[in-house]
């Protein structure tokens, strides 16, 4: 049925801070479901970057299964170096400067929360109009809950990744390689679950 395994996120997804990012949830669960898998998360990066790398991706009979972020998390792009970066509200920054003017002067979160919903509706619409099996779920609490979630959005509201794997994680708390193992087997429950 799926011929490939098609991941993103921030750095939950990523295996940041692991010692072998063959070790992050994406790759085990790809092994547990038998197909080659890619892994298109970053970390630091936001929802904007979750569902663009998606969609630009070749679809073709892939499984899509999504981590997303805090919805504060920003894209901008460094119009001198084309690398893009998210802004990481009380956390440091990759842009110490921008980040903190960013916050202070311009960033309104009802307003950007209701982008993230309009965002998701889109990324929906798409992977639904395609025909494509997709899963997604938060890293951790947002605080906010979207109105009507699709029951694609795994445990909307009441769990999150940083809730399931609870208490293995990094000193940082990313999660360790425990967690990793434990996401991988729920997801892969749930995929098969869902597929009979």
């Amino acid at each position: 049925m799926f011929q490939k395994l098609i991941c993103s996120g921030c750095s939950f997804t990523s295996g940041y801070k692991l010692e072998n990012i063959e070790l992050a949830w994406p790759h085990l669960l790809g092994k547990k479901l038998n197909l080659p898998t890619i892994n298109l998360a970053k970390q630091g990066m936001g929802n904007e970057h979750v569902f663009n790398t998606i969609i630009d991706s070749d679809l073709t009979d892939a499984l899509v299964v999504v981590c997303l972020t805090d919805y504060s998390r920003i894209e901008f792009i460094h119009a001198k170096s084309r690398d893009t970066f998210a802004t990481l509200k009380n956390q440091p920054p990759i842009n110490r400067n921008f980040s903190n003017i960013f916050y202070e002067d311009f960033y309104d979160d009802e307003y950007y929360f209701n982008r993230f919903c309009r965002n998701l509706k889109l990324f929906e619409t798409y992977m639904k109009y395609h025909n494509i099996t997709y899963y997604m779920f938060d890293a951790w609490s947002q605080g906010k809950k979207v109105t009507n979630p699709s029951s694609n959005y795994l445990w909307h509201g009441q769990k999150d990744m940083s809730y399931i794997v609870h208490p293995h994680k990094l000193p940082d708390g990313h999660p360790n390689e425990t967690a990793h193992e434990i996401m991988a087997e729920t997801l892969y429950k749930i995929i098969l679950d869902k597929s009979r």
